[in-house]
C-alpha cells in the first residue's frame, strides 16, 4: 500500500497564566492523553460532526499544528 496513514488530532486547552510551566505542561500531557483514546477517529469525520463553518482563509479546528514522531 501507497498513502498518506496520519490522523490529525485536535487538542483544545486553555491557558491559564498564572500556572507555573512544569503545571501547563502537565496539563497538557493529561489532554493528549485523553484525546489520543479518539485518535482512530477520521479527521474529516470530526469537522462533519462538528459542523463548522467553513472560511478558506483558516483551518475549521485548530490555529497551531506540530508534529510528534516517536523513534
Amino acid at each position: 500500500l501507497i498513502g498518506f496513514f496520519a490522523n490529525t488530532t485536535v487538542v483544545r486547552t486553555r491557558i491559564d497564566h498564572d500556572l507555573r510551566v512544569t503545571d501547563l505542561t502537565d496539563q497538557i500531557h493529561q489532554t493528549v492523553t485523553t484525546v489520543q483514546r479518539y485518535q482512530d477517529i477520521p479527521f474529516e469525520q470530526l469537522v462533519d460532526q462538528l459542523d463548522v463553518e467553513r472560511d478558506p482563509s483558516r483551518h475549521p479546528l485548530f490555529q497551531v499544528m506540530f508534529g510528534v514522531q516517536h523513534f
